[in-house]
């Protein structure tokens, strides 16, 4: 099934879209997410209709939906889209986390329209040390200092953390309390990210 051909005829006969595709949504309402057929789930359907509120619903209503690609990359947006900025920039951290490919794709694209991740992002590729994209929201922390009280405290917690995650929490921790001890633990994540952390205090020491 087709659902964006099937969108396109219900158009040309008419009909608005955002009803068609939102009436699709409530008829796909309790249907269990399927990774091989992601367009044959409400979110899907309610994100074409730009109903975020029942998109990001129908996708937190998935188990374990912090684990599908597909779907991280669509909370992503849809929160982004309806104002939560703060989670948009949770959800696609776990996007880089669990499908680095799948977050790059993402942001070279420039499927997530917030100018001040795209900066981070285009800035991030050009680093001499050539991190794995894994690193970016820890980069981006260091862009963004506030989003340290913004974020979520179990963001990068849970039994899998990867390398990404753990210098995550390291600069985290770097950010709220500057001491040995956490720089130390920096350096331990990654050498480049304590250098990154000066380069982007003194930058906004000058800008002061």
């Amino acid at each position: 099934m087709q659902l964006r051909a099937v969108g396109r005829r219900v158009a040309h006969v008419g009909e608005p879209l955002a009803p068609f595709w939102r009436r699709l949504g409530d008829a796909l309402a309790g249907v269990p997410f399927d990774p091989e057929r992601p367009q044959l789930h409400a979110s899907y359907a309610y994100a074409h209709a730009l109903d975020w509120p029942r998109t990001i619903a129908a996708i937190e209503a998935v188990p374990d939906h912090a684990d599908e690609p597909v779907l991280l990359e669509r909370l992503a947006i849809a929160r982004l889209r309806s104002g939560d900025r703060n989670g948009a920039i949770a959800a696609l951290s776990q996007l880089r986390w669990r499908s680095p490919e799948t977050a790059s794709e993402c942001l070279e694209q420039g499927r997530i329209r917030d100018f001040t991740v795209s900066q981070a992002w285009f800035a991030f590729v050009e680093l001499d040390a050539e991190p794995d994209v894994t690193f970016f929201p820890t980069y981006q922390l260091l862009a963004e200092p506030g989003l340290v009280r913004s974020l979520p405290e179990t963001l990068a917690s849970g039994e899998r953390v990867s390398a990404g995650e753990q210098a995550f929490s390291a600069v985290r921790a770097l950010l709220r309390d500057d001491t040995a001890g956490t720089r130390r633990a920096v350096r331990a994540a990654a050498p480049w990210l304590l250098d990154a952390y000066h380069e982007a205090r003194d930058h906004r020491i000058r800008g002061a």
